[in-house]
């Protein structure tokens, strides 16, 4: 008989343990994440994901969470079944615990391709997780920047432009007086792939503008201050992106700041 027969809705501890076994199964390689594909469990994890009941969503989370981290291709399925407004449904009035099991899935699946990660952040579902980025906890918010980090490293010019739009160089900036060094490498490495991403596909004027946007929101002089940061990797990168991308012409722009990110 299927494992799927096995689920009784009526019977809290078989169900459960059932969600659990997967669990434990799915870690363990991408043969069994095939396998739940095949025997077309996908629906039954994407119904329990969303359950208030902790033991019910937890497990079922943790199995799509190592779906998405084994394979693309699954990952695709998973978000052509609905996977997307069930895990910004769990980000709203729910336990910090289940937060971080959708933010780790949100944080793998911008690590997979360009195209996946793009279909998310293009979805307008994707708005709450900006909503979580600039409203959730400390520790929330800040596992959602990381996770964005992570798409951006992907460089891609459609990515980091909607992502600008959606005020992520504002949150960027905000985080920069963090006093864990990680999250500081992290969002150097992001300001560094914007800079040269956007740096090569804008004219001058256009550079200008989002010198003079980037200085307005205080990034000149996050960077000045992560210049003498005691940590010397920091320290680095930060005179790097000044020399590189900044120069001395900081303090004499002059040009207003455009409304938006977007340019052709």
């Amino acid at each position: 008989m299927p494992l799927l027969l096995k689920i009784r809705p009526d019977d809290y501890e078989t169900t459960s343990n059932f969600l659990l076994i997967g669990k434990s199964l799915s870690s363990q390689s991408l043969e069994n994440c095939i396998l739940f594909s095949k025997k077309n469990l996908f629906p039954l994890y994407l119904k329990y994901c969303i359950d208030p009941k902790r033991e019910f969503a937890y497990p079922s989370l943790r199995t799509i969470g190592n779906i998405v981290y084994f394979s693309n291709d699954l990952t695709r399925d998973l978000l052509d079944m609905g996977l997307l407004p069930k895990l910004t449904f769990n980000l709203i009035n729910r336990s910090q615990e289940t937060q971080k099991d959708v933010l780790s899935i949100f944080s793998n699946i911008f690590l997979s391709t360009k195209s996946l990660a793009l279909s998310v952040i293009t979805n307008s579902d994707f708005n709450t997780y900006i909503k979580i980025l600039n409203m959730g906890s400390e520790t929330i918010r800040i596992s959602a920047l990381l996770g964005l980090c992570n798409a951006i490293s992907l460089k891609d010019m459609k990515i980091i432009i909607t992502l600008l739009n959606f005020g992520f160089l504002e949150n960027l900036l905000e985080f920069s007086s963090s006093s864990d060094s990680e999250i500081l490498i992290k969002i150097l490495s992001s300001l560094r792939i914007i800079f040269t991403k956007v740096s090569d596909v804008m004219n001058c004027d256009q550079y200008q503008d989002f010198l003079k946007k980037f200085t307005n929101f205080g990034g000149c002089d996050a960077l000045e201050k992560l210049q003498v940061h005691k940590n010397n990797e920091i320290h680095l990168e930060a005179k790097k992106i000044i020399e590189e991308f900044i120069g001395i012409e900081t303090d004499e722009i002059s040009l207003n700041a455009v409304d938006t990110f977007i340019f052709n």
